[in-house]
């Protein structure tokens, strides 16, 4: 596996034996460890005798951290050690075990993790890992992120996080794992209907699986036989539908999210949100702002800006005003109890017939 996707360079392991995984998703996190664990040669079946996890937490002390780090392993030349959630550790704990990491023994490999912070986020580096080139004489300040820590004392720091943008490339790399192609429509719909969620992510891609057993390659009509949407994606395949002016499909999706009229509310105001989005678009495109300057200013990934500046490219200003005013007419008789479904088919109707809007909007 690469490091743009597993997070782990194994060759930047050599050396180390003191590791600190910055996390954003629970898959990626187990992934890192199962690759440093396999650098080390520690098997599955060896992990009840070289492997130890430990949940930190406010009671957590280093004392029996410590304890354990200094029993020497019986059937190995080495003992991993894996302190989840490091952050939960007490103030007066951190000081005691920052005190000992320095000189911690070479045959413990002490693998701290954290989950990943908005302040992580923004000093963040693509590469797989960062260390120091010699060791520093170790700060005990507690107020020292572990990021910092780690680094200071020639420890290796590894991000296990992906961007939205690199989702696409690693659904590709995981089929090509187990011997199978997944053409580019079809990947686009698998992301379209998970979305960033790397554990759903990961079952569904194991259902594709089994479903194409035998077959060399994952289609579109594959994922969507297997691949149910999720909440968040069938919002975006509805807008989709819309963009495309597919009334069926678009009524297909409504039918299938919204059963009754709170839920119908819920989804308008998405709608709504989704042309304020069009609308944001088309004017930043318009003023002459290309797509990466697109990009930095909405803080979004470049996969869902490049969508939907292809979305926005097919409305025309006055379809977006109208679809606005089309929205605000089925919320208010969704509001006055009118017959829900009559309401929802009638906006759909109406919002995927771009030609004939103006008319419909005057009747």
């Amino acid at each position: 596996m690469t490091a743009a996707f597993s997070s782990v360079n194994k060759k930047s392991l050599s050396g180390h034996n003191l590791f600190l995984l910055v996390w954003s998703d629970e898959l990626l996190l187990r992934n890192a460890l199962d690759e440093i664990l396999d650098y080390f040669g520690i098997r599955s079946d060896m992990k009840g005798l070289r492997f130890k996890e430990i949940a930190v937490n406010k009671s957590t002390k280093a004392a029996d951290i410590i304890e354990i780090s200094e029993e020497i392993p019986f059937f190995g030349e080495s003992r991993t050690i894996h302190l989840r959630d490091i952050n939960n550790l007490s103030a007066d704990e951190v000081r005691i075990l920052r005190e000992y990491l320095p000189g911690m023994p070479e045959y413990t490999i002490l693998i701290l993790s954290h989950k990943e912070t908005s302040r992580n986020k923004k000093k963040k580096k693509p590469d797989a890992g960062k260390t120091s080139k010699t060791k520093k004489k170790p700060s005990v300040d507690i107020k020292t992120s572990w990021d910092k820590y780690i680094e200071g004392i020639g420890g290796l720091t590894i991000n296990c996080s992906i961007s939205p943008g690199r989702v696409p490339g690693w659904i590709d790399e995981r089929f090509a794992r187990s011997g199978l192609k997944i053409s580019k429509k079809a990947n686009d719909a698998l992301f379209l209907r998970v979305g960033t969620d790397m554990v759903a992510l990961e079952n569904e891609i194991s259902k594709l699986e089994l479903f194409a057993y035998g077959e060399e390659s994952v289609t579109t009509e594959m994922v969507e036989k297997v691949v149910s949407a999720y909440p968040a994606a069938q919002i975006y395949m509805l807008t989709d539908a819309i963009t495309e002016c597919d009334f069926n499909r678009a009524m297909n999706i409504m039918t299938e999210i919204v059963q009754k009229p709170d839920e119908a509310l819920l989804v308008i105001g998405y709608l709504f949100e989704f042309v304020r989005r069009m609308m944001r678009l088309k004017s930043m495109a318009e003023s002459g702002m290309n797509t990466n300057e697109i990009i930095a200013a909405t803080g979004d990934s470049p996969f869902r800006v490049k969508n939907s500046l292809r979305s926005a490219s097919r409305f025309t200003p006055d379809d977006l005003r109208q679809f606005v005013e089309l929205l605000y007419r089925a919320d208010r008789a969704l509001k006055r109890s009118k017959d829900m479904r009559l309401v929802l088919d009638s906006l759909l109707l109406r919002l995927c017939r771009r030609k004939d809007i103006r008319k419909k909007v005057k009747q």
